[in-house]
């Protein structure tokens, strides 16, 4: 095994300071930049948020792999998720309060923060990503019938910390055309890397809320993938079936750690802006999948990463698609949120001052791809300098030819953007 370079293990640092919440190591590691967008938010506020999004995420997580429905891909966005539920939070009181409260892990945060630390996390993440090379995408908005009239501080408090304001349609005479609408929104968020996100036919006249959380990474890697190395190989679903697949292949440096308690093998691979980081989590055995979903937890995931050593690599990786839209109401049922969706339980009287209003539907679109990774000739360039000086014997080889997890972080702050496993490349479910 090959040792470590003081950058990249410096890396893996402030990876898992940020993870757990060490506001003085992660702040060292990762210099003065600061994420902060309000004078009520500090590095220690994200940190905390970070960490509940990720909590929030496992529960999640566990919800997908009980539901017996979803039995190939999943992925999903979890801070996206996050805020879309936080905008609602905000207006909520009593009993649904208290269920979005515990299922998001919020009890740790105060009320004076916890929008401005969402906003802060949220956007920066996604203004900076994008501007430095790394495709990401997201439109979350709740939106609600053209009567109801929110109340002057909960559209300040959402306008103060820069969150998208409610969006108001016409659900009771022309359901289609409100669909239409917040297609259209959705499509202009995202720059129309986001299409279609509500299909015909699932918005009817009797709808109050809808909260609506689109998420779009398409990867650029800091190494790129050399596309001549690019070829059909086998990867085993398990014993029996192998289907074939584009399997990516280069040599290089990179991250990596061994997970004994999942018997598994963890890959960081960084995205061009170089805090925005994939980890590939890989069980040994062919059908060690499910041993790995039942035992991932933000513990878990933090000790991988802390672990990390910077070794040369032999990378085997499938190029794989998803885009997956899915309504979400009965997802968030089952992982605790009781009094969001049903009239006379609900109470979201701290959005327009009455007892009126429920959630109707959720739903959440993800769109995730893995290609080489070649954003331009300049990028070309570069990466084959890089990769020319990486020619020779490898530490060890990670070849991800059977079902693997994965989970992409912001490393700054810890947080999980999406994560998901991959049990057929390119398939969704």
């Amino acid at each position: 095994m090959g040792g470590g370079s003081s950058k990249d293990q410096a890396t893996a640092s402030a990876a898992a300071a940020a993870a757990t919440g060490d506001k003085a190591t992660g702040e060292a590691a990762n210099g003065s930049a600061s994420t902060d967008r309000s004078p009520h938010t500090t590095r220690s506020h994200l940190l905390r948020l970070s960490r509940a999004v990720n909590q929030y995420a496992m529960a999640q997580y566990q919800e997908f792999i009980r539901d017996g429905k979803r039995t190939g891909n999943v992925v999903f966005a979890p801070i996206s998720l996050s805020v879309g539920l936080g905008m609602l939070y905000l207006g909520s009181k009593g009993a649904t309060r208290d269920d979005i409260c515990k299922v998001l892990c919020l009890h740790e945060m105060s009320e004076r923060h916890l929008l401005a630390a969402y906003a802060a996390l949220h956007w920066d993440v996604v203004r900076s990503a994008t501007s430095r090379g790394c495709i990401y995408e997201s439109a979350i908005r709740v939106f609600c019938p053209l009567y109801v009239k929110a109340t002057p501080d909960y559209l300040n408090t959402l306008d103060s910390c820069e969150v998208t304001p409610l969006g108001a349609v016409d659900f009771q005479t022309r359901p289609d055309l409100a669909r239409k609408e917040i297609n259209r929104w959705t499509a202009e968020k995202s720059h129309r890397r986001i299409l279609d996100v509500l299909p015909t036919g699932v918005i009817g006249r009797d709808t109050r809320l809808l909260l609506v959380a689109a998420s779009y990474i398409k990867v650029r890697w800091r190494y790129a993938f050399d596309p001549k190395k690019t070829l059909t190989a086998s990867f085993y679903l398990n014993h029996k079936e192998t289907p074939k697949v584009l399997m990516m292949n280069q040599q290089q440096h990179y991250n990596c750690s061994f997970c004994a308690k999942v018997d598994s093998d963890v890959l960081e691979l960084p995205f061009t802006n170089g805090y925005t980081k994939l980890y590939v989590f890989l069980p040994r055995k062919i059908e060690g999948i499910g041993k790995l979903e039942r035992k991932i937890s933000r513990d878990l995931i933090e000790g991988a990463i802390s672990k990390m050593t910077y070794q040369h690599v032999d990378v085997y990786l499938p190029k794989f698609r998803y885009e997956l839209g899915l309504p979400y109401k009965d997802m968030m049922t089952r992982v605790g949120i009781k009094h969001l969706f049903e009239y006379g339980r609900t109470n979201l009287a701290g959005i327009d001052g009455t007892r009126n209003l429920f959630v109707s539907r959720v739903f959440h679109h993800v769109f995730l791809e893995f290609d080489e990774g070649l954003a331009s000739s300049a990028c070309r360039s570069d990466q084959a300098h890089e990769l020319d000086m990486d020619n020779g014997q490898t530490d060890r080889t990670f070849c991800a030819d059977h079902p693997f997890m994965f989970i992409i972080i912001d490393e700054r702050t810890g947080a999980i953007l999406q994560m998901g496993r991959v049990l057929r490349p390119t398939l969704a479910y």
